[in-house]
């Protein structure tokens, strides 16, 4: 869910794995060790994607922009219909907590919107509406903010025009991987081959080695499925046999359409519903260890990577805040937006309540559609992870405007 998941992403986790975050973006440069435009062309030209094993019915199932009907998702079925996208609806919270790590990123979100010299509009609002919403909230002093008549909010129809928002999140992996391959290191990492046009599916390269011996190669993992979750984020951190972790930002993709594996899991019934999540993923694939590489091949698109210093950071550049960076359909909810957001709380992975916190729209994600999905970036390594990987519930959202809108 980061500088553009191949979903996230964004999705991300749940939905960049489920529906995917990924979060999906083209912000940066493909990497100067690539291939040569011809031996990219010849690629592109001679690599067709093999026939899908989906029947109708999965494929149907597999679609992005919604999450999964269980009993106790968080899904509100008693609200009133929206006939808008947006509307000014009442609100449980009085009040919000800022935390110095949001005030963080509510600067550099300022930082951001200054950029632009033009005042692009939204509809009824506009890029120095969201300026103003960032500037008031820093003007408080204090931890605590009230949701006064200073703001008007507000809410998201969500998905179903009842106000849900499915909550799904995405981290950055630390995974395991050396600098030369070996008898177990033998999953490669890409950059992206140079050049333009369609590049090979993931059944081209992941089985039919498309991209081997190319110099493309960034590291090898001992895992294909960690290399899968990896891309379905957008970026993280390779553990290698020295030094410290080295940052993978993303690099860009293959220009195939995303499908989600754990929807197609799903449909297939070998996930129930309510237990779909990374670790329930992941258990499934020990299980079936033959049928790994042709269930990742069912999502033809593929994900790049860009070595980097840098840290974690969404499609806009900005460095991502754990359990506040948001990546979103940007077409729905402008970057540099400050939403309200009613968050699930789990317990074991079980929804036990809702929690109000400010989000800020800073990443998009290619399973992230419509106004009923956000994805939650959730920190790093195998606690990010968790959290994340069991994120799959409903809760609601407000866009934050200045009151005189």
């Amino acid at each position: 869910m980061f500088q553009s998941f191949e979903v996230r992403w964004g999705v991300l986790l749940l939905l960049l794995i489920t529906s995917c975050n990924v979060p999906e973006t083209a912000v940066h440069q493909n990497s100067s060790d690539t291939l040569s435009s011809d031996t990219t062309s010849t690629l592109t030209d001679s690599v067709k994607l093999k026939p899908s094993s989906l029947t109708t019915d999965e494929a149907t199932q597999a679609h992005l922009g919604q999450g999964y009907d269980f009993e106790g998702n968080g899904k509100d079925l008693n609200g009133p219909h929206f006939e808008q996208l947006f509307e000014a609806r009442s609100i449980q919270a009085r009040y919000v907590l800022l935390s110095a790590a949001v005030r963080q990123g509510l600067r550099q979100q300022l930082a951001y919107l200054n950029r632009f010299s033009k005042n692009r509009s939204y509809g009824t609002w506009n890029r120095n509406d969201l300026k103003q919403v960032l500037q008031h909230l820093l003007s408080y002093q204090a931890d605590t903010v009230w949701l006064d008549s200073t703001f008007h909010l507000l809410q998201s129809a969500g998905e179903d025009s009842l106000g849900n928002v499915h909550f799904t999140g995405y981290y950055s992996p630390v995974i395991s991987a050396r600098s030369r391959p070996d008898s177990i290191y033998k999953f490669p990492i890409y950059r992206k081959p140079k050049g333009k046009g369609q590049l090979p599916s993931r059944y081209a390269i992941d089985i039919e080695n498309a991209l081997a011996n190319h110099g493309l190669e960034i590291a090898w993992a001992r895992d294909l499925l960690d290399v899968y979750f990896l891309q379905v984020q957008g970026s993280g951190y390779l553990q290698l046999e020295y030094g410290q972790p080295q940052m993978l930002q993303y690099g860009g993709k293959n220009g195939h359409r995303y499908r989600s594996l754990g929807k197609l899991l799903v449909a297939r019934g070998v996930v129930p519903p309510s237990e779909i999540s990374m670790s329930a993923i992941r258990k499934y694939f020990e299980a079936h260890p033959d049928s790994l590489k042709i269930m990742l091949a069912q999502n033809p698109s593929y994900t790049f990577f860009t070595p980097t210093d840098a840290a974690p950071s969404g499609s806009i550049g900005l460095p991502l805040t754990p359990f506040h960076s948001v990546a979103v359909d940007p077409k729905i909810y402008p970057y540099g937006a400050v939403l309200l957001a009613e968050i699930p709380q789990l317990k074991n992975g079980r929804l036990v309540g809702h929690q109000w916190q400010v989000v800020l729209a800073q990443d998009r994600g290619a399973a992230i559609k419509g106004p009923g999905h956000v994805d939650l970036y959730c920190g790093a390594g195998s606690e990010g992870g968790k959290a994340a990987g069991n994120l799959h519930h409903y809760g609601k959202m407000w866009l934050l405007l200045p009151a005189s809108n």
